[in-house]
């Protein structure tokens, strides 16, 4: 009798538990469609024409014409668009790379290392995360002026790898994960310490390493006040400032089947595909870094 009781007791527990995976999943998913409503609205608009986009009421989510004269009208029509995509890859690769570079070589000095006032740096990089970025435009506007830094790519680059907080923080925290024994054997065999960085932490750190990447690239990528600010000439400009740019003309830009909304839809797409492909391509790792150590204190 207290067989069955016990039973049914763990039936129910059971059957409320599979309900409150249901609802959460359930409020999961509405949360996830209304955030990728307005992308995937973009998309679908960039793949429509004039008459589809303007003449069929009420709108559709769905194209039944699909056609891509507003990617090739933005890429010919607008010169300014296929030069912002590659300074965009070459300010973004190269930010990102010495960033993730600086973030594993520190990462791992504070995570291993000891000397004097290495936690008290580390507290201050890591509030310095608190600190809202315009706070001081102004500031690095003056400072790389007096460093002949503005209006060049060189100057942007080095202000991105700069920012240290988060990436150090995620580097640390996964250079605390790998287990000490590993390198003091490596020690014991007579390794160097960049041997047991090279060779013993950072192989281990993979994850962790493409984590700070892929927040890097897509920090980059998209950074709009900063890089607008400390640029002035518009064949310098990233896809981000493009874009937003060619919004406010795109209705007197456009012409025959082309409609300047498709045209500006098509503008964001192609400022989206990158940073969608790359997270994609690596969402696996990127996963895999989260869960080896960086989101524990």
């Amino acid at each position: 009798m207290a067989t069955a009781s016990g039973t049914s007791s763990l039936l129910r527990r059971a059957r409320r538990v599979s309900l409150a995976d249901i609802l959460a999943h359930m409020i999961l998913l509405l949360l996830t469609a209304i955030c990728l409503l307005p992308v995937v609205w973009v998309m679908v608009s960039s793949l429509k024409g004039r008459k589809e986009l303007y003449l069929t009421l009420p709108p559709q989510l769905w194209v039944h014409r699909p056609t891509l004269d507003n990617y090739r009208w933005i890429l010919t029509k607008v010169p300014e668009i296929p030069l912002q995509l590659r300074n965009s890859f070459i300010i973004t690769i190269a930010s990102t790379a010495l960033r993730t570079f600086v973030a594993t070589l520190g990462g791992y000095a504070f995570a291993r290392m000891t000397f004097r006032g290495r936690d008290a740096i580390f507290l201050s990089i890591v509030v310095a995360m608190f600190i809202p970025r315009a706070g001081g435009l102004m500031a690095q506007y003056e400072l790389l002026e007096k460093l002949h830094l503005r209006n060049t790519f060189l100057g942007l680059i080095l202000h991105f790898a700069s920012g240290q907080s988060i990436p150090l923080f995620i580097m640390r925290q996964t250079f605390l994960a790998v287990p000490l024994e590993l390198e003091d054997a490596a020690r014991i065999d007579g390794a160097s310490p960049f041997q047991l960085f090279w060779k013993i932490a950072m192989p281990m750190c993979t994850g962790g390493i493409l984590v700070v990447a892929i927040m890097s690239f897509v920090w980059v990528w998209g950074d709009f006040l900063f890089t607008y600010t400390m640029l002035d000439h518009p064949e310098m400009f990233t896809i981000a400032i493009g874009v937003a740019r060619y919004s406010g003309h795109a209705a007197s830009l456009a012409v025959e089947d082309v409609a300047g909304y498709g045209a500006e839809c098509a503008g964001y797409t192609l400022s989206m595909v990158p940073v969608i492909v790359m997270f994609i391509a690596l969402q696996k790792w990127f996963i895999r870094g989260l869960s080896e150590g960086i989101l524990k204190l």
